[in-house]
């Protein structure tokens, strides 16, 4: 099947052992092979001898692989996840800068009192619009933090003390005062409301929602002059969410409107498929599925999401066939206590039509996505809401059971070794054999070729296997009629790797460092027959290696 199979490792430290020549000692070696002061030994040590079941032959690629046991069939899987996007609140609707400036006159009936009596006071209301970055209608905001300026000018040439109510924008239910605001003669006060944190800001208290209003009173005191024409001038200001004392929200209400969310173009990595060299595999019960999960107060209406697999290797891409009845998908809106809307949808699979198999046999390594997604559709108007830990995010699902047929299928593996120098001890190695003893439980055959690198990837010998292009190192025993394997009828095969001296020399003078292992996998009869893989599968593997050499021994 379609993984890194613990084949590599084993061939990989089978040339990694012949390090511990210096372990041979003296006294095993057997007296009466000798003829002269100089001995032709043989050596003979076991190095591993193992039973490993299904999990650790197959291992782990990496933290998104994980295999699963099917809790009904007890068949093994690989399952594959990972979070194709993630869009959050925040990102999705950032609160707008605010700059407001409305001009307050003085009135002819100011001025006079100013004359008659060295005061006058004015009061109003201001209405201050507040709407989202897309014309969003918002009602109430409940700020997770920020800063709001106010600075207020005066053009008329008599000095004011303004007091400033903000009503809506409540901390404990009480609403925002600013105290008494100094603000001289042709000059200008700013008040800056430091921390917006926990404060809730009420943006429907006027017939229009998107705007809160400011009360305040301005008192002009003599001495001083003035005309008409003048006034103050009232500037709110609010930072960009992205700039330094920028408001940012726990909480948001209003109506968002009916507006397009893009999805970008943009690929994750499929890291199950890294590292094959070719061949197929007809999975007949696989299925990659994508979830979008919506914890925005919005309805999402999904109708154009595209999805292609793309091998970069061959650099050969396959659009993906969506099952009959996938689109639209309507993720419903999050409900206030904030429990996600989750909508599945099957990408591929053998149902209704997927074109599973061809999405699959091209080994793909990147998912290639591309799609609109709407919010609130239909009719208006809408109650939307949203937290700043709201997102919605589209999830892929790859599940690959053991059940189906691998023909020729190849992987490819690299490794560095390091065995010299060789221990002194030993003058000349006639061969070094390194024999692997295979009980294979698993209904597959397995072969296997091996080239040897120095550090830098010059190759160094085209093959360790000389007979043939490729060593068997696995046989398969037979499945019965549903694909299953008897575990007490496991077939033995014996793999040999012998390495002369010549050739020990060849690869210690040219700086022998590197390994590559390319590993074949065929099911059981050359991937005509369906096979399936359960959880109690198991393989016993015994390594030993064998050394001849001429040791001097002077009397």
């Amino acid at each position: 099947m379609p993984r890194k199979i613990g084949l590599v490792s084993c061939l990989a430290a089978v040339l990694m052992t012949s390090a511990l020549l210096p372990s041979c000692k003296k006294e095993y070696f057997q007296m009466d092979r000798v003829k002269d002061n100089t001995w032709n030994p043989e050596l003979a040590v076991p190095l591993i001898k193992s039973s490993v079941t299904v999990p650790e032959i197959l291992g782990r690629l990496d933290d998104q692989d994980v295999i699963t046991v099917d809790p009904v069939t007890g068949l093994l899987a690989l399952r594959y996840f990972s979070t194709v996007f993630s869009i959050s609140a925040e990102e999705w609707l950032e609160l707008p800068a605010l700059s407001v400036a409305p001009f307050v006159p003085i009135t002819a009936q100011e001025l006079a009192d100013l004359t008659a009596n060295g005061t006058s006071t004015t009061t109003g209301t201001v209405p201050v619009p507040f709407l989202g970055p897309n014309g969003e209608d918002i009602s109430e905001i409940t700020f997770k933090g920020g800063n709001l300026n106010i600075q207020v000018s005066n053009t008329v040439g008599y000095p004011a003390v303004v007091r400033m109510t903000i009503p809506g924008l409540t901390l404990s239910g009480s609403g925002y005062n600013s105290g008494p605001i100094t603000v001289p003669a042709n000059g200008s006060s700013t008040l800056v409301v430091s921390n917006l944190a926990s404060r809730r800001l009420n943006l429907g208290l006027t017939p229009t929602v998107g705007v809160f209003n400011v009360q305040f009173d301005a008192t002009y005191a003599a001495p001083g002059s003035g005309s008409l024409g003048q006034g103050l001038t009232i500037n709110f200001g609010i930072n960009g969410a992205n700039t330094l004392g920028g408001p940012t929200y726990a909480e948001i209400k209003g109506d968002f409107g009916q507006q397009t969310i893009d999805v970008p173009i943009d690929s994750v990595r499929l890291r199950i498929f890294e590292n094959e060299a070719g061949g197929i595999i007809v999975w007949d019960s696989a299925i990659v599925r994508g979830t979008l999960t919506n914890t925005f107060g919005l309805g999402i209406l999904a109708t154009l999401p595209t999805f292609t697999v793309k091998n970069t290797e061959t650099n050969v891409t396959q659009a993906v066939t969506f099952p009959a009845g996938t689109l639209p998908l309507n993720i419903p809106s999050a409900l206030p206590s904030y429990l996600a809307g989750i909508e599945t949808f099957e990408l591929v699979g053998n149902t209704n039509g997927a074109n599973v198999n061809t999405v699959l046999n091209l080994n793909p390594n990147r998912l290639i996505y591309e799609g609109g997604l709407t919010a609130n559709p239909g009719a208006g108007p809408f109650s939307n809401f949203m937290q700043d830990t709201s997102n919605l995010k589209l999830d892929i699902e790859v599940i690959l059971p053991f059940d189906g047929r691998a023909i020729d299928f190849s992987r490819t593996d690299t490794a560095d070794v390091d065995i010299f120098p060789l221990d002194g001890d030993v003058e000349e190695i006639v061969s070094v054999t390194l024999r692997l003893t295979i009980d294979n439980g698993f209904p597959a055959d397995a072969f296997a070729q091996v080239y040897l690198y120095d550090t830098t990837g010059t190759v160094l010998i085209d093959s360790l296997f000389e007979e043939t292009m490729r060593q068997k190192v696995l046989g398969s025993p037979t499945p019965d009629a549903f694909g299953n394997v008897d575990q007490t009828q496991k077939v033995r095969t014996v793999t040999d790797i012998i390495m002369n001296r010549e050739k020990l020399q060849k690869l210690e003078a040219a700086g022998f460092g590197k390994v590559v292992l390319i590993g074949w996998v065929e099911s059981f009869q050359q991937g005509t027959k369906r096979i399936r893989i359960f959880e109690d599968y198991t393989m016993d593997l015994w390594l030993g290696m064998m050394v001849e050499a001429k040791v001097k021994i002077d009397f």
